[in-house]
């Protein structure tokens, strides 16, 4: 059996799924697709970075530069795999977006599993699939929706 996963790495882990949540918030795209330069994103088919900043340039909604939306992580578990250098985890998404003269509405909750790799110091994203429990309009976020 695997060793457990140090509080460090769980930690560094959880920071960037914080970090994913807070760049797609605030529209930083560079940051957001920079989270996969080494790993792939669910909503693209090739991995990168720069597939990732292509599909959020023509597939989010903006107002006045904003996404006006919250993502939201919560029961979030990181395991060890048989390598090292691999972890795996899983967690919950709330994604709310409060549009004006709207009340803020629950698009999406949804179930993200993937893995984390360590390079050096560093653990980068590797995979991520994600599990849509309920989805509701995202037309206010996403041009064409989740398909």
């Amino acid at each position: 059996m695997s060793a457990p996963v140090s509080y460090e790495v769980e930690q560094q882990v959880r920071l960037t799924l914080h970090t994913y949540c807070e760049a797609i918030d605030t529209a930083d795209f560079d940051g957001f697709a920079a989270l996969f330069e080494r790993g792939r994103w669910f909503m693209v088919s090739e991995p990168g970075s720069q597939p990732v900043r292509d599909w959020l340039d023509e597939r989010i909604v903006l107002y006045d530069g904003q996404t006006l939306t919250r993502h939201e992580i919560s029961n979030l578990s990181v395991r060890p795999t048989e390598s090292p250098d691999e972890v795996a985890f899983t967690c919950y998404v709330a994604i709310w977006q409060d549009l004006p003269d709207e009340s803020p509405k629950l698009m999406v909750h949804a179930r993200f599993d993937g893995s984390f790799e360590r390079s050096g110091e560093t653990w980068w994203w590797a995979t991520q699939t994600v599990t849509v429990q309920y989805a509701g309009d995202v037309s206010g976020h996403i041009k064409g929706g989740l398909g």
